[in-house]
């Protein structure tokens, strides 16, 4: 399921690289990144991915970064040098991170980015937002029914 969350997007929202990372007891695990069947987060590809992926899991607002040139477009000082550090190491240019949250709490992140800046238009933000939320419910209900004791039947 992580697998076609991260990568069916791609037919109809421009991205190369997608991830997902699910929370697990207070922390996120990097669950499913585009182009692998299996995470590797030692990776040279994906341990920056993953390192940068934890530093945004702390945050519950959607995170849309961009680099044109040698600017970052980020609303923080922090959050700039974070990110020209990713942007220098992955060769990506435009970042978008979405939390994974319904009512009980948080599931995970989801995040695309691509070798250009501006990648996402209002029509593919609201696409992600919608992947977003059934990504979540789907993610639930797999958690519960895991959680859920079977009964065996006499």
């Amino acid at each position: 399921m992580l697998q076609t969350i991260v990568n069916a997007p791609q037919a109809v929202i421009p991205y190369e690289r997608g991830a997902i990372a699910l929370e697990h007891r207070g922390r996120f695990k990097l669950s499913a990144v585009t182009g692998t069947t299996q995470v590797n987060v030692d990776h040279p590809d994906i341990a920056p991915l993953n390192d940068l992926l934890q530093w945004v899991s702390l945050s519950q607002e959607v995170l849309h970064v961009r680099q044109r040139g040698d600017e970052v477009d980020a609303d923080r000082a922090e959050t700039a040098a974070k990110f020209k550090n990713y942007f220098a190491q992955s060769g990506m240019r435009g970042f978008y991170a979405m939390p994974l949250i319904d009512d009980t709490g948080r599931v995970g992140v989801l995040r695309s980015n691509r070798v250009i800046p501006i990648f996402l238009s209002p029509a593919h933000i609201e696409i992600l937002q919608l992947l977003a939320s059934q990504a979540t419910v789907a993610l639930r209900n797999a958690q519960m029914y895991k959680e859920v004791p079977f009964i065996s039947v006499a």
